[in-house]
């Protein structure tokens, strides 16, 4: 049980989260940071053995002290994995910022209305949810009077009644607290969406703008991996795993792309002079909704048992106040 304390506050709540989300920066992924540290760390992994890269500190001919990374691979002798300094590895990752994560304004626009609409839809199943709800809320009511009838007769035994009643009542709570949190939880995954969608806007300007903390936060929300190999030493990202919501929405851009360049190749056939602008069609729009409405449900609608594998506001909103 939780329940408020009696003395005073030592620091706000809001204060208290920022700090929790700081720490959670630093920590996760699996990494230790015990001899070397470096924003990268956890985030990127070798594309030829799949391997995770780690950091090492050397000296120098002259006498300097320089970092690079190598993979984990080389230590088992399964992978030839050059080693890469920590600034080409670094610009690997912010020119990957530049080539990938990019949505266009008008995919932007039309995801918006997509999760406006997700939410509706999602809104009248939730009604249909409630009701019921209700309905078994009504049954269960009726269940408990009876127990509570039964407990009178001194016949029955107290014991397993009091057991069956204190299971119904349990039960109603639970029914009453997925009623309160039906609505909280379409609206906390509309939030998701929009932040994401804000945070798109210029993630690279974002990214080369911030500090470790934030070139963190940002690539644990966009990525779970970043797989980089070195060709013409010269260190590339060659593949990347993204996070939710973050996959459905590229999944989606594909779709809408491909919408859009065969729109374009049927304008261009029937001859048109005047293509200034291409808008998604209908089939395009139509799967558009239908994609976001069903991760939306599937994310907010399953009784909260995926919602942690999406990312949440705070960690986006913190990248974006940090900057």
């Amino acid at each position: 049980m939780e329940y408020p304390g009696r003395h005073p506050k030592l620091v706000t709540e809001e204060l208290f989260d920022k700090v929790q989300r700081v720490l959670e920066s630093h920590s996760g992924s699996g990494v230790r940071h015990r001899k070397h540290h470096h924003y990268l760390k956890g985030t990127i992994w070798c594309d030829r053995c799949k391997q995770r890269f780690m950091v090492q500190r050397a000296k120098g001919r002259t006498g300097g002290v320089y970092f690079y990374f190598f993979c984990g691979g080389r230590e088992d002798k399964v992978c030839e994995q050059p080693y890469i300094p920590v600034n080409a590895m670094e610009a690997a990752v912010e020119a990957h910022y530049g080539r990938v994560l990019r949505l266009s304004s008008a995919f932007r626009s039309a995801v918006r209305d997509a999760v406006d609409a997700a939410v509706a839809t999602s809104s009248s199943l939730s009604d249909d949810m409630r009701a019921e709800f209700e309905r078994r809320l009504t049954k269960l009511d009726k269940k408990e009077d009876y127990f509570l009838e039964l407990a009178a007769d001194e016949d029955w035994p107290k014991d397993k009644l009091r057991a069956k009643v204190q299971a119904l009542r349990s039960e109603l709570q639970k029914i009453r607290q997925q009623l309160d949190q039906a609505e909280a939880q379409l609206e906390a995954g509309r939030e998701v969406f929009y932040t994401a969608l804000s945070l798109l806007e210029r993630p690279q300007d974002v990214y080369l703008a911030g500090s470790e903390e934030v070139r963190t936060v940002l690539n644990r929300a966009f990525f779970t991996r970043l797989c980089v190999d070195v060709e013409e030493d010269v260190p590339t990202v060659t593949s990347h795993e993204l996070t939710e919501p973050f996959g459905v929405l590229w999944a989606t851009y594909a779709h809408y792309e491909a919408a859009q360049a065969a729109e374009l190749g049927e304008t261009l056939e029937r001859g048109s002079e005047k293509q200034t602008g291409v808008a998604l069609g209908e089939h395009g729009a139509c799967d558009l909704r239908v994609s976001l409405s069903e991760a939306v449900d599937r994310a907010l609608l399953a009784d909260g048992s995926s919602t942690s594998d999406m990312v949440g506001p705070e960690r986006l909103e913190l990248s974006l106040a940090r900057t």
